[in-house]
């Protein structure tokens, strides 16, 4: 058994569900246990997330899969895109607490995973050139650094959509993208084109440590420390291969919360 599958046969992890919530002294009958018990009638049990059109999706049979550059982060990818989780009202808050992993890294290195919450501008509609590789928006008034995220992509190939990007080579109108900051322009394509970007603002949520050595089972389990999110924020990861280029696929634990 593999994948999706394998992870289900395992059970929902120990989580607010299944274990005791101790207060302030560890006194299970105090304010901040009572919280948790109240909060138990409010939240969904644990579900399983994949990677479906880009964004995380429930029971999903598609590990996300994100990928480490040799001793430097990689591309960062958004996992979540700041619709609700599940269904029911937008005000709907939800926690990720697992990761599942599918697949990591290479013997004796350190593989991680990096995720950040997002605010994002509104779209603004841009122009692609394949000749000199630029995006034109006239007064874009962007900084080389600024990190955008693209959609709506026509013609040109070379750009991926919900892929974080940096600002480089800025000029009045016109300015460049790498996948590093401060990096190399990247390739747009060939064929001139159109695309939407949008400015993206992110907040370290936490650091995990992934695997010291390699793996091919559903059977790792990884807590996250994250703190709760609102459904309309915006969630992308990037990953680091110590010593290696090896991507990491893994499914997302979560439970999502009414308010």
């Amino acid at each position: 058994m593999s994948g999706l599958g394998q992870i289900e046969a395992l059970g929902n992890p120990p989580g607010i569900n299944n274990e005791a919530v101790l207060g302030l002294n560890g006194v299970a009958n105090s304010l901040s246990y009572i919280v948790a018990e109240i909060e138990k009638h409010f939240h969904t049990a644990q579900q399983i997330y994949g990677l479906t059109a880009n964004t995380m999706a429930r029971k999903s049979v598609s590990p996300i899969v994100i990928t480490g550059g040799s001793d430097a982060w990689g591309t960062e990818l958004e996992l979540h895109n700041g619709t609700v989780i599940e269904s029911g009202s937008a005000t709907k808050k939800f926690d990720m607490n697992q990761l599942y992993v599918n697949a990591v890294g290479t013997a004796n290195r350190i593989t991680m995973l990096e995720f950040y919450a997002n605010t994002h501008s509104a779209n603004v509609a841009a122009t692609t050139q394949a000749t000199g590789d630029t995006v034109t928006k006239n007064g874009h008034g962007l900084a080389n650094g600024t990190k955008v995220m693209l959609n709506t992509i026509v013609t040109s190939t070379g750009i991926n959509a919900y892929t974080v990007y940096y600002v480089v080579n800025q000029a009045t109108n016109t300015f460049q993208l790498s996948l590093t900051l401060g990096g190399a322009a990247i390739d747009i394509g060939t064929g001139d084109g159109t695309c939407n970007y949008t400015v993206l603002t992110q907040t370290l949520i936490t650091e995990t440590v992934v695997s010291k050595s390699a793996v091919n089972s559903d059977a790792l389990v990884i807590p996250i420390q994250m703190a709760r999110q609102t459904c309309n924020t915006r969630i992308t990861c990037r990953g680091y291969a110590g010593g290696g280029t090896n991507a990491i696929s893994f499914f997302v634990g979560l439970h999502s919360y009414a308010a």
